[in-house]
């Protein structure tokens, strides 16, 4: 069988946040809809850009990883509530039409929320939250992909039709 996908890691200074997709899962015989894949597995890490907000770096690690050999790492320093957050882009097409981004998350109880953000086919970019990193340790969260989602839920730019138009891309972490 194939091995498992590589994590990705968050470092929030001064802990460790660390996100990886899910292993993969076997299939049944049966017709199932079309669904997302594996997105990037930071083996291969990729050109990640940072945004506008100059508060961090995102970088491939190997000292701590849920599988594979590397993760990515993101260390941030806010140096005011006003100014804390930091953006890592990176167009990946999404296959399918999933409902959710699913990642291991290496946890530092920071209590930071750890978004992604989602591209559609007209432009539009939504902001899909995984929640607060209140835990300590492996755990697996999701962002699921509805724009009628609570608050950090939200169009971040583009036109703006209250749409999430398939096909997609994960725009950025």
């Amino acid at each position: 069988p194939p091995l498992p996908p590589p994590a990705i890691t968050v470092q929030v200074q001064p802990a460790v946040v660390t996100l990886a997709p899910p292993p993969p899962q076997p299939t049944t015989g049966s017709a199932r809809p079309p669904t997302c894949s594996l997105l990037t597995d930071f083996e291969q890490f990729g050109a990640w850009k940072r945004g506008d907000e100059p508060f961090g770096t995102f970088v491939q690690a190997a000292e701590t990883f849920h599988s594979g050999m590397f993760s990515g790492r993101l260390n941030y320093n806010f140096p005011t509530p006003g100014n804390d957050y930091v953006v890592f882009m990176r167009n990946i097409p999404m296959g399918g039409n999933g409902q959710a981004v699913i990642a291991w998350v290496y946890g530092d109880n920071s209590g930071h929320y750890l978004n992604c953000w989602v591209k559609d086919s007209t432009g539009e970019v939504w902001s899909f939250p995984f929640g607060r990193i209140q835990h300590i340790g492996w755990q697996q969260m999701a962002a699921p992909l509805n724009v009628l989602g609570a608050w950090p839920t939200g169009h971040v730019s583009g036109p703006a039709n209250g749409v999430l138009d398939y096909p997609i891309n994960l725009y950025a972490l």
